[in-house]
């Protein structure tokens, strides 16, 4: 599995929505926007406004790379040296993506019931981490994703 990172500016160089609408059109920027994104606006600037894609990172999975976005804050978000706010060229036709809204564990309930209607963005707390089925390689079609490596060959090399 291959993992694309990006680094957006947030605040102050953007408040919390502005930075929403920044990292939905690098994700999707080549497929037409997902109507589902627009209710996961409102959670998605409260995560970004509380910081914490700073340290946990909206994840796209689906077929082709994972892709991971983060946010600067402070300093960083104005100088914006280590942003990378390119567009990511996503394979496929749009149509097999899951979102991954990183928050406070304390504000996990109400962001789920906000994107209950959003099938495709799912809320996760960023204490924890990623779920289990989350971090599993989503393959590309024609790859069965049964690739293993022989350890006991590669130590007598």
């Amino acid at each position: 599995m291959s993992v694309i990172a990006r680094r957006v500016a947030a605040s102050p160089a953007r408040t919390g929505t502005q930075t929403w609408d920044l990292i939905r059109d690098l994700l999707f920027s080549g497929w037409s926007a997902p109507p589902s994104l627009t209710a996961a606006a409102g959670p998605a600037a409260s995560s970004i406004a509380e910081r914490v894609p700073e340290a946990s990172p909206f994840v796209l999975t689906g077929a082709g790379p994972r892709v991971r976005v983060y946010c600067l804050y402070g300093d960083d978000a104005v100088e914006g040296d280590d942003a990378n706010e390119a567009s990511v060229d996503l394979e496929g036709d749009g149509s097999d993506w899951t979102l991954w809204l990183p928050c406070h564990a304390d504000d996990l309930a109400w962001v789920e019931s906000a994107l209950a209607a959003t099938p495709r963005v799912t809320a996760y707390d960023a204490a924890q981490g990623l779920p289990e089925g989350a971090s599993e390689s989503r393959t590309s079609p024609g790859n069965t994703g049964d690739f293993q490596i022989d350890t006991d060959l590669f130590n007598d090399l």
